[in-house]
């Protein structure tokens, strides 16, 4: 039996998977799961997507962040893989439908556990690229995974504690939550689906649904189709909803510029025009220093500061100095909180 919200964690899921065995035999198998735990919610940035990947052994890719759906953006980012968009969960004033039929090779895995539709969007990602370098955790999961449905992909998602436990790395430090049940959710929902080719078509997974939805023909573009379909979303939440994040998956910058480079010093005369030797060395040298500085940030963002703080306030009231200076905060909040309804009431 399976009990599900849209969204929601799966609790328990006893199910049916059927195989075939080397020999070619059926073999059917019924097991019991229960979900790995719980998973946090990760930041939509793509130093956090970059390394999440990396730490799943994927080789050779990286994440980068788009200003613009432009197809002239993801050109010059050229080879993307896939592009993963967040949006308001639900703001939408309407949207293309999933298909009803299967898509013979396209991998599509639902997400079946609350938080996760970030990883579930870059494994969608990631399975549907031929030309990526999945390494051995991931390839040996799409081997297993492949010939299931869906769901079945999502609950594997859901069980790999690998896939897990490299997700929750992220998790931010918190010193304590205080959870109120009388108190209504106020806070807006986000949500990561992924644009992906697949056959010369669009087509948008987004783990919430049943099915992949088909975007249409690409005509042999389909960073024009992608963008086309991606300002079409933003269009249906209108002109209020501006809170969007788009991050293309790509092949590691440094090794195209490296690929580049080498062509040049060999005389390539396609490569010389693009770029030269000059600005190649450039341009590898700031993936260097982005790379260092996404490294020093993902130290600083898992690093437990609590302990620091609560020294600094144990110190400060020895001192006698604390309590002064928890009223004067306390005044200057008062302040504040007075002066903006002020200004709503002149308004």
């Amino acid at each position: 039996e399976r009990e599900r919200e849209r969204g929601e964690r799966y609790e328990k899921v006893s199910c049916c998977l059927l195989f075939a065995a080397a020999e070619g035999k059926g073999i059917q198998l019924t097991a019991s799961f229960t979900m790995s735990g719980e998973w946090c919610l990760i930041e939509s940035d793509p130093g956090i997507l970059t390394e999440l990947c990396e730490r799943i052994g994927v080789k050779g890719v990286q994440l980068e962040e788009l200003w613009t759906p432009d197809a002239s953006a993801l050109e010059q980012l050229h080879p993307v893989y896939g592009l993963v968009f967040l949006f308001k969960y639900g703001g939408e004033k309407e949207k293309k439908a999933p298909i009803k039929h299967e898509v013979e090779g396209l991998y599509f895995a639902q997400q079946l556990i609350t938080n996760a539709c970030a990883t579930v969007a870059i494994i969608n990602i990631l399975m549907n690229s031929d030309e990526v370098d999945l390494g051995d955790e991931l390839s040996e999961f799409k081997g297993f995974t492949t010939g299931l449905p869906a769901d079945m992909k999502g609950l594997a998602i859901g069980n790999s504690e690998t896939i897990r436990s490299v997700h929750n790395s992220f998790a931010r430090q918190e010193i304590f939550s205080i959870a109120d049940p009388n108190q209504k959710q106020s806070e807006d929902a986000f949500h990561f689906l992924a644009f992906v080719p697949h056959n010369d078509r669009l087509y948008e997974l987004d783990g919430l649904n049943h099915a992949p939805v088909d975007h249409g023909p690409c005509d042999g573009n389909w960073y024009a189709a992608a963008s086309a379909a991606l300002q079409e979303r933003i269009a249906a939440f209108g002109s209020d909803e501006i809170r969007f994040n788009l991050c293309a998956v790509v092949k590691d910058r440094k090794l195209v510029y490296a690929d580049l480079l080498e062509k040049v010093r060999a005389g390539d005369a396609v490569a010389a025009a693009s770029h030269s030797e000059e600005e190649l060395i450039s341009l590898i040298a700031q993936e260097d220093d982005k790379r260092a500085r996404r490294e020093k940030e993902s130290i600083r963002r898992k690093h437990n500061y609590i302990p620091v703080f609560l020294e600094a306030a144990r110190q400060l009231a020895r001192k006698g100095k604390l309590m002064p200076i928890l009223a004067d905060a306390k005044a200057k909040q008062k302040s504040r909180i007075a002066e903006a309804k002020a200004k709503q009431s002149t308004a």
